[in-house]
């Protein structure tokens, strides 16, 4: 169990915009994908989650939580102005309950690692990101897979070599749609659907 209590000074939305909506100066590229970085201004909340994890014998657990936290609405759907302020005074902070279940399994012959999980909420509010050091309860929004295979290692060599794919939001769930002044579209969202993958050595 655990609660919290957060202050960002500059809370930061990804966005999906057309071309020449914003001056460059209010919003910032994102490197990994075409849409950008938009400042939301300040946000402030408190929350609360729970947890349990039960182990359903040696290769599988199974974790499920819940919890109530602070979310960014907006009180309008649609902008009269290209104004990026305006936007800024339409996202207002709100509350929202949320329940996840998460299943944990391990290959016993190849070692492989899969994690799968889905989180339940209010998905027409945007629901920041959280990272914690203390904990791992805090479940990603929408429905996540994470695979992990160890690679054997060269003889000799300390470490070993592990490789990754990580999947998240696959179901793009959590865009917040909202119609600028000229009738384009554009999406706010803070967890954009996204598949990553690599390869580490870990020594």
């Amino acid at each position: 169990m655990g609660a919290y209590r957060e202050s960002i000074s500059n809370a930061a939305l990804m966005m999906s915009s057309p071309d020449g909506m914003y001056a460059t100066g209010d919003l910032m590229p994102d490197l990994a994908s075409k849409s950008y970085i938009f400042n939301v201004g300040r946000f402030s909340s408190i929350g609360y989650t729970a947890a349990v994890t039960q182990s359903l014998g040696q290769f599988l657990s199974a974790t499920g939580s819940f919890g109530n936290g602070g979310v960014l609405t907006t009180d309008s759907t649609a902008l009269s102005t290209n104004n990026p302020d305006e936007l800024r005074g339409a996202i207002e902070a709100s509350r929202r309950y949320w329940v996840a279940a998460r299943i944990t399994a391990e290959a016993p012959w190849t070692h492989t690692h899969i994690t799968m999980g889905y989180r339940w909420t209010d998905y027409s509010a945007l629901t920041p990101g959280h990272a914690w050091v203390t904990q791992k309860a805090f479940p990603d929004i929408g429905f996540n897979v994470r695979v992990r295979q160890p690679i054997p290692n060269f003889p000799g060599i300390p470490g070993h070599w592990e490789a990754t794919a990580d999947l998240r939001n696959l179901l793009a769930q959590g865009y917040l749609p909202i119609d600028s002044a000229d009738g384009r579209r554009l999406l706010l969202m803070q967890t954009p659907r996204s598949v990553h993958g690599g390869l580490s050595f870990i020594f």
